[in-house]
């Protein structure tokens, strides 16, 4: 429980409902922002963009989320600006309400206590503020500079759409589905049958709203892109491959956001250069962007390849020694690769003076951060005089969890805990790995305080439980839970297939290709008839 804004606790389940609802809101509010910016007479959608954002700000200061009030704030000092250039607005400002949005998101996200890992709340309001203050009066014209193609056959629809589940919806719609598993695994002949196959419809489904399209996701950064490169007055010739149906996890879809916000303008500013240097250095005088996106075994990959000046490895390894990242001794050492790698670190930049659009130094680190925290990475390469290519992946299926395996006492069917349980022996104590200990081959007794997972669930007999079983038990922290087992558990990874939220005792999976269940000992304890 957290408090609002007043002194009265909020219900945590109030502060839960609230980050759904909102990140839906953002998303709204994101797409309106992107269809003004192609309709800027719509006054309606204007309109409709404005309450939408009042009432996430009157929200979020209900709950007491004082940073995403702030940011809804100046989100709303950045449209009323954009009003007045009649939503014809230069890079920096459309930069400024995108990182708006990415930062929003990233803070209701982030679970209480957490760090902001990456996110300079302080220093993008006063990026906000400078951008405000500099803007111009009168919208800026056009120039004729950027062209931007689609190769590789891909069309992308003109907008994402919006209609997303929240992660609580897709939680219940997730344990509805896992329920009716339960209710097969009790039920026999045809029955049996045509209950697996409403549960395989449901995880279908399931898996088709719980993804986003990523094409326009990337082409609206595309276009963004071409916005700045008007505004440098920079030739650049930007283009979209993008291969077709391709979707991300919604989450996954987040993290690309973020890492191609700062990647395609990275390219048009850090990396092409202008026109006079290009023709000095023998090169075409508008420059080459390549946006790539493919799904590669299990994961969306996404490049941006700029053929630019590259990284000025040089200045990377002085400004590193005077932003006291490196001594000298260690920046004469370090190799290319790490000297990459600190362009990823909080704070670190080559620029010695701060514009409207980079040098404050902030931004990639929280790239890097958003994809880790989906599972994913992000690695530069460069080559001196002929550019720099990004490329991000995250897996698709960062729903792999490691678990201890183990079959079901009594019936055809594989269960499994999370690996952050410790399995022990019940008579001699600790175990030497996962699946330590031979364990006890005997039938517990009516006072034992062994759970059987089967009844708990519903899904044994009320007969009496089979007469050699295993007695597990699991340790985690100070808790502890004995479950009854067909045999000692073994290592595996787990594929969730439709993840329900942790205050379910169970979901189902998939361990080497067959389903199963993911059981949570500490809430399967409270189903047990006089376990609680």
């Amino acid at each position: 429980m957290i408090q609002s804004s007043g002194s009265v606790p909020v219900p945590a389940e109030l502060v839960t409902q609230f980050r759904a609802e909102a990140l839906e809101r953002v998303e709204r509010l994101e797409a309106g922002w992107i269809r003004l910016g192609r309709a800027p007479d719509d006054h309606e959608l204007a309109a409709d963009v404005q309450r939408e954002l009042h009432t996430l700000k009157g929200e979020a200061r209900l709950i007491g989320f004082a940073d995403i009030d702030l940011l809804c704030h100046k989100l709303e000092e950045l449209l009323a600006c954009a009003r007045r250039l009649g939503f014809r607005v230069a890079a920096d400002l459309d930069f400024a309400v995108t990182m708006a949005f990415q930062f929003t998101r990233l803070l209701l996200r982030k679970k209480a206590g957490q760090p902001l890992g990456g996110i300079d709340l302080p220093g993008f309001v006063r990026q906000v503020d400078e951008t405000l203050h500099e803007a111009a009066p009168e919208a800026a014209a056009a120039r004729d500079a950027v062209t931007v193609r689609k190769v590789g056959g891909a069309h992308a629809p003109a907008a994402e759409p919006v209609e997303r589940l929240s992660a609580r919806t897709r939680e219940r719609l997730a344990a509805a589905a896992t329920a009716v598993y339960l209710e097969s695994l009790a039920a026999a002949g045809p029955s049996r049958e045509r209950l697996r196959d409403v549960f395989r419809g449901l995880v279908s489904d399931l898996a088709a709203i719980s993804t986003v399209p990523i094409a326009a996701r990337i082409e609206r950064h595309v276009h963004a892109a071409a916005r700045l490169a008007r505004d440098l007055a920079k030739p650049v010739d930007l283009f979209l491959d993008v291969a077709d149906g391709l979707a991300a996890r919604a989450e996954a879809a987040d993290a690309i956001d973020v890492a191609l916000l700062h990647a395609v303008r990275n390219a048009v500013d850090h990396g092409i250069e202008p026109p006079e240097a290009r023709r000095a250095a023998g090169k075409h005088p508008s420059g080459s962007i390549v946006v790539r996106a493919r799904e590669v075994e299990d994961a969306i990959e996404v490049s941006v390849e700029d053929d630019g000046a590259g990284i000025d490895l040089k200045a990377v390894r002085r400004r590193a020694v005077e932003l006291g990242f490196l001594n000298e001794a260690a920046a004469a050492r370090a190799t290319d690769a790490a000297l990459l790698d600190l362009v990823f670190g909080l704070g670190f930049t080559t620029r010695t003076a701060v514009s409207g659009v980079s040098g404050r130094g902030v931004g990639l680190d929280a790239v890097k951060r958003a994809l880790e925290r989906e599972g994913g990475t992000i690695r530069l390469t460069t080559r001196p005089g002929g550019g720099t290519t990004t490329v991000a992946s995250v897996p698709q299926s960062s729903r792999l969890v490691r678990v201890l395996a183990f079959p079901a006492a009594g019936l055809d069917l594989r269960l499994a805990v999370p690996a952050t349980w410790t399995a022990m022996d019940p008579e001699s104590g600790p175990g030497a790995g996962p699946g330590a200990g031979p364990g006890a081959s005997s039938s517990p007794s009516p006072d034992d305080d062994a759970v059987d997972p089967l009844r708990a669930l519903g899904i044994a007999a009320a007969g009496p439980p089979p007469a050699a079983v295993h007695r597990l038990r699991l340790v985690r922290g100070d808790e502890e839970v004995l479950l009854i087992a067909g045999s000692p558990p073994v290592a595996a990874d787990a594929s969730r297939r439709c993840p329900t939220g942790d205050d379910r005792p169970v979901e189902v999976v998939a361990i080497e290709g067959r389903e199963a269940l993911l059981l949570r000992p500490e809430r399967l304890r409270a189903l047990a008839p006089g376990k609680s």
